[in-house]
């Protein structure tokens, strides 16, 4: 079974901020006359902003027989449901771990010793339904 990801409303405004600056910055930069800087300058913003716009329709999480597959825009990370142990909501805005999230606000998934990994499921719920039927005994 395949789950979207949220898009909540601090990862829209960092699109929006990023085209801010980037329509502010081309102006800027051009009106000085300033050509090759311009289309350098334009080139690297609407890298990052088509790379951040990609993600909102590349991120999901499958389900798949025997791990669960999470995948960002062109990153894929395969976890072992043996080596799942706990799954939690994310407490705070802030996570300094690996995440393959496009919401400020998620799931943390505990797996292998000390490995963690904060997704953004639609329906978390449902989610985690799905998770503790894989996992069969283990109850997260």
């Amino acid at each position: 079974m395949l789950f979207k990801t949220k898009v909540d409303w601090f990862y829209k405004s960092i699109i929006l901020f990023l085209i801010a600056v980037f329509i502010v910055g081309e102006v800027s930069i051009y009106h000085n006359e300033n050509t090759f800087e311009a289309v350098m300058f334009g080139l690297i913003f609407l890298l990052i902003i088509i790379f951040l716009i990609a993600a909102i329709f590349t991120t999901h999480f499958t389900f798949e027989s025997d791990h669960l597959l999470c995948k960002y825009s062109f990153w894929k990370h395969k976890i072992p449901y043996a080596t799942i142990k706990k799954i939690e909501r994310q407490e705070s805005v802030l996570y300094g771990g690996w995440k393959m999230s496009t919401a400020a606000k998620g799931l943390i998934i505990h797996y292998n010793s000390y490995d963690e990994l904060l997704i953004s499921p639609e329906n978390e719920e449902e989610f985690i339904l799905m998770l503790n039927s894989k996992l069969g005994q283990k109850k997260v």
